[in-house]
């Protein structure tokens, strides 16, 4: 696909999902957040079926060995197109590539002593492999192609590769997680 038309389609995509967020124009059907909903960690770092949208937001401040100072941004956004029954899918798919869930992320490094900064933008839907959010035991993960994010109890482990350049992060937490009786509505 063209670059130039992939990047208007991710835009256009972002820009609809945030004008009816804005407009509060929820259409019925999707599960919303209303309270303090009980999280429970691992299991609630992954996707939320049957919620309209959702993401996983990385962003920081990094020094090369020499010190050489570089900023980053990873995003994975969850998009359900359609409300369906707490994010359940039809009995009886007519097509492999038939989804609800539409996965777009964007990926951002700026070399700060340079002044140069690299940015690349990635989409595809919840199927086939391509993109999707699984849990099992004590880890979930991400992914958009090969770009990915696995949390574990011990880290957060960002990686994302395009045609310009690579990320390969691991974030250790330093200090422990809310408990899960936590009557937080975000993690």
């Amino acid at each position: 696909m063209n670059i130039c038309l992939k990047h208007m389609l991710l835009a256009a995509m972002i820009l609809m999902v945030s004008l009816a967020a804005a407009a509060g124009d929820e259409p019925e059907g999707y599960l919303q957040v209303t309270g303090p909903s009980g999280l429970e960690f691992p299991r609630d770092h992954g996707a939320h079926p049957g919620h309209r949208t959702e993401w996983w937001y990385y962003t920081g401040n990094l020094e090369s060995e020499d010190g050489q100072p570089f900023g980053f941004q990873l995003t994975l956004f969850r998009s359900q197109l359609a409300p369906s029954a707490a994010g359940s899918t039809p009995a009886k798919q007519k097509s492999a590539w038939r989804t609800n869930q539409v996965y777009f992320g964007h990926i951002a490094i700026s070399d700060i002593s340079d002044g140069r900064h690299w940015q690349a933008e990635n989409m595809a839907r919840g199927t086939l492999g391509l993109a999707g959010a699984a849990h099992s035991g004590r880890a979930t993960k991400i992914w958009l192609y090969n770009w990915s994010i696995q949390i574990t109890r011990d880290a957060h482990v960002l990686s994302a590769q395009t045609s310009d350049f690579s990320i390969q992060l691991t974030a250790v937490p330093l200090k422990e997680r809310l408990s899960s009786t936590s009557r937080s509505m975000t993690a």
